[in-house]
C-alpha cells in the first residue's frame, strides 16, 4: 500500500519557542494516527527541516529535498518563507514585529483505495522558550485533541488527492530556533466489495437497515437487482455471489444459516435461506392469508429463532407505513399466524430475555413481542416519548439485556433496558442505523456521515446519499451509502 504524504508548501522564518507540551490526550474513538512528524525551524536561514526517527536523514537547511519521516510519511520543504505583520490574523500578536510567522501546509493522501476523513494535524510538543501560540485553530476541536500548540482541520481526503493549503500561523517573539512534533490523525475508510478494481453495487435505500450481515470471516450484503454478495471481512475483497429469486430487503445470519426476505409483489413476498457459505440456496413465495400487503411493503427484518435458527425465523414486515406484521416462518411448514401492530417500523431486535422489540417510528412506542409462543404474543407497548427517552425510534441494536436506539426525527440516541428503562446517550442529526461495539462505543449513521455518539469522529462524504445500514464485523464498521459498501477502520 502506498503512503500518506504531508507536503509543507510554504515554510517560515521568524519564530519563538515554548515549553514542552504535556502528554497528548488519548485519541477520540475511531481515530488512528496516520502519521507523525518532527520539525526543526532555523529562524535565521528561514528553513523548516525534518528530523526523522529512528533514521535521522533530515534534509540540509534550506533545501527542498524529500526525506522519510516514518513508515507512512514524507515531508517536502519548498524553502519558501513568509511572515506578515498585516496578515488577516494579525490579532495573533504579542506586540513584536513582524506579528506572525507560519507555513502553508497541505496534506496528500497517497494511500491506494483509502479515503481519509476527519483528518487533523496536531502539534503535540513545542520545545523552546514561552511566548509563541498558534492562531489558526478550529474553535470546537474534537474530544481528545488540543489546540494548545496548534491544530488544523483537513477534512476528508480522497485517494491520491491533495488538500488546499492551511496556514499554520503563530505569534512571533524572537529569532530563536525551535522544534516541534505532532501527528496527523483521522479515520480510514476503504471501499469494500471490490472486483477487478471496480466497486460492485449493493442495495441501498433509506428503508433498508438490515441488508448487511456478519458471517465471521465474511460480510454478506444484498446486491441489486437480485443476489447476495460475500465479502472478505479483513480485506474487503469480493469473494462470490449467490443468486436470489427476487430482490433482497433484509438479511440475517445465524449459525450455519443465512436468511433473507424480499419486498412485496402484489399479495406475496419471498423468504429465502442458504448455508452459511452460500451453498444450497432455496426460497419460498408466501401469500399471507387474511392480510393485505401494501404496494410499498417489504420485509425489513428477519430474526432467526433462538431455539431453531436453521429451521425457523421471525419475519417483520411493514406495509405502506400503516401496519407492521410479524410471522414465524418454518422451513417445510411455512408461515405461522400473523401478529399485527399499528404503525410504522423499520427495524427490530431480539433481546436476551427472548423478546423481540420493535420500534414503532410513527407511534413513539417500542413494542415487545414474546416468541415463546407462536404467534408472537404482544406485551404492553413501552412509550418512548419524552426528552429523556427516544421519540421517533427508528432503528435498534441489541446488546444483552440493553437495546440501543437511533431516534431519527428527534435526533436522540438512547439505550433502553428490556424492562423499559431509558437513558439518553446524546444528540446527533437525524440518526439512522445504529450499533454498539464491544468497546462500549455507540455509532450511528447521521445524514451523509457516520458518528460516534458523544464525539464527531468520522464525517466522510463517500458519494451522495445518507448512511443507513451500519454493521460491525471483524473490527470494522460496515456501511452502505449511495449504493456502495464501505469498510471503516474504527480502532
Amino acid at each position: 500500500m502506498k503512503k500518506l504524504i504531508v507536503v509543507v508548501a510554504a515554510i517560515v522564518a521568524g519564530c519563538s519557542a515554548q515549553k514542552p507540551a504535556p502528554e497528548s490526550a488519548a485519541l477520540p474513538g475511531g481515530n488512528v494516527v496516520l502519521a507523525t512528524f518532527t520539525v526543526d525551524v532555523d529562524m535565521a536561514a528561514g528553513t523548516f527541516v525534518v528530523r526523522t526517527t529512528p533514521n535521522p536523514s533530515a534534509a540540509p537547511a534550506g533545501s527542498a529535498a524529500l526525506v522519510n519521516l516514518n513508515a507512512d510519511v514524507t515531508v517536502a520543504n519548498s524553502g519558501f518563507s513568509w511572515w506578515d505583520s498585516n496578515d488577516p490574523l494579525n490579532a495573533c500578536t504579542n506586540g513584536s514585529s513582524p506579528a506572525t510567522w507560519g507555513a502553508a501546509v497541505t496534506v496528500k493522501n497517497n494511500l491506494t483505495g483509502t479515503v481519509l476523513s476527519g483528518v487533523y494535524a496536531e502539534i503535540t510538543t513545542f520545545h523552546g522558550a514561552s511566548g509563541t501560540e498558534s492562531c489558526s485553530n478550529p474553535t470546537s476541536p474534537p474530544t481528545g485533541l488540543s489546540t494548545t500548540y496548534g491544530l488544523w482541520s483537513y477534512g476528508t481526503i480522497q485517494p491520491g488527492a491533495t488538500t488546499s493549503a492551511q496556514k499554520w500561523i503563530f505569534k512571533y517573539t524572537t529569532a530563536t530556533n525551535f522544534s516541534f512534533s505532532g501527528r496527523i490523525i483521522g479515520v480510514r475508510a476503504n471501499p469494500a466489495n471490490v472486483e477487478g478494481g471496480i466497486q460492485r453495487r449493493v442495495v441501498w435505500s433509506e428503508t433498508r437497515l438490515n441488508v448487511i450481515g456478519d458471517n465471521g470471516t465474511t460480510v454478506v450484503v444484498a446486491t441489486p437487482p437480485t443476489g447476495i454478495d460475500f465479502v472478505d471481512s479483513t480485506t474487503g475483497a469480493f469473494l462470490h455471489s449467490v443468486a436470489t429469486t427476487t430482490g433482497v430487503s433484509a438479511i440475517a445470519v445465524a449459525t450455519n444459516r443465512i436468511w433473507w426476505g424480499s419486498p412485496a409483489s402484489g399479495t406475496s413476498f419471498v423468504v429465502g435461506w442458504m448455508d452459511s457459505d452460500g451453498g444450497n440456496p432455496s426460497s419460498a413465495t408466501v401469500t399471507p392469508p387474511g392480510v393485505t400487503l401494501g404496494s410499498f411493503g417489504f420485509v425489513h427484518t428477519i430474526i432467526p429463532d433462538p431455539t431453531s435458527p436453521t429451521l425457523k425465523a421471525w419475519i417483520i414486515f411493514t406495509d405502506n407505513d400503516a401496519l407492521t406484521f410479524v410471522w414465524s416462518y418454518t422451513i417445510g411448514t411455512g408461515l405461522g399466524t400473523v401478529t399485527s401492530i399499528n404503525g410504522t417500523s423499520r427495524s427490530a431486535a431480539l433481546a436476551s430475555n427472548g423478546y423481540i422489540y420493535v420500534p414503532m417510528y410513527s407511534q413513539d412506542v417500542i413494542q415487545p413481542l414474546s416468541i415463546s409462543t407462536d404467534p408472537a404474543g404482544k406485551s404492553a407497548s413501552i412509550s418512548s416519548s419524552g426528552a429523556l427517552k427516544c421519540p421517533t425510534p427508528y432503528s435498534i441494536f441489541p446488546s444483552g439485556s440493553v437495546l440501543y436506539m437511533a431516534c431519527k426525527s428527534s435526533g436522540f440516541v438512547a439505550s433502553m433496558t428490556n424492562a423499559g428503562q431509558f437513558q439518553n446517550l446524546g444528540t446527533i442529526t437525524q440518526p439512522t442505523g445504529i450499533v454498539r461495539l464491544a468497546s462500549g462505543e455507540v455509532w450511528a449513521g447521521s445524514e451523509s456521515t457516520l458518528q460516534r455518539v458523544g464525539a464527531i469522529n468520522y464525517s466522510a462524504s463517500l458519494g451522495d446519499g445518507s448512511v443507513y445500514p451500519v454493521t460491525p464485523a471483524n473490527g470494522y464498521l460496515w456501511v452502505t451509502k449511495a449504493g456502495y459498501l464501505w469498510q471503516i477502520k474504527t480502532q
